[in-house]
Order: C-alpha cells, then structure tokens, then sequence
C-alpha cells in the first residue's frame, strides 16, 4: 500500500471520530452496503474503521478465518467453546492484527 493511499485511509478514518449514529450509517451505506441496525455509535465507528481497513488491506488470511469458523462452529454446539477449541489462548487473551501480511 503506497503512503498516499495510507493517508486518505486514515484522514477517512479520522472523519468518522464525533459522528453522530445516522450520519454513520448513512457513511456505511454509501461505502459499504446496508448498516448493521442494532449497533451503538461507539461501536459503529469501530466496525467502520475496521471494514474499511479491511477492505484496503484485504481482512483475515484464510488460516484465520478457518479457525474462526472453527471457533465458532465448536460454540455453537455447545455455549462455552472447549479449552481444545481455543487451542493456546486464555481468558483475557487480546488479539491483534499484523499489518504485514
């Protein structure tokens, strides 16, 4: 990704701080299709933020979206996932995202 393109993503980022819910979703429905309708302000601007670094960047690598399916098959048999379905981590455990990848 070239350093222009880095800028306008985070100055379209940056825009999204103190907008208020509707002018949100109405930013999502331009750019992204149908909002989510149950969604906080707070937690709107996230997942915007998210989605449109996502979409620049390419989102999860098929390893991680076959072990989040995974994770989330195994929850849905039973509500509390097994310590062998969350493999290593542990409670409190915070994912973070390479950007080099």
């Amino acid at each position: 990704m070239s350093s222009g393109h880095d800028d306008t993503l985070a100055a379209e980022i940056a825009r999204l701080d103190g907008s208020v819910l509707e002018a949100l979703r109405d930013f999502w429905r331009q750019r992204l299709g149908p909002p989510p309708r149950f969604a906080s302000t707070e937690l709107t601007r996230l997942w915007l933020a998210w989605e449109l670094q996502a979409r620049a960047s390419g989102g999860y690598d098929p390893a991680t979206c076959r072990r989040m399916k995974q994770l989330s098959n195994s929850s849905k048999v039973d509500a509390t996932p097994t310590s062998a379905a969350l493999g290593a981590l542990k409670p409190g455990a915070v994912l973070t995202r390479d950007g080099a990848g």
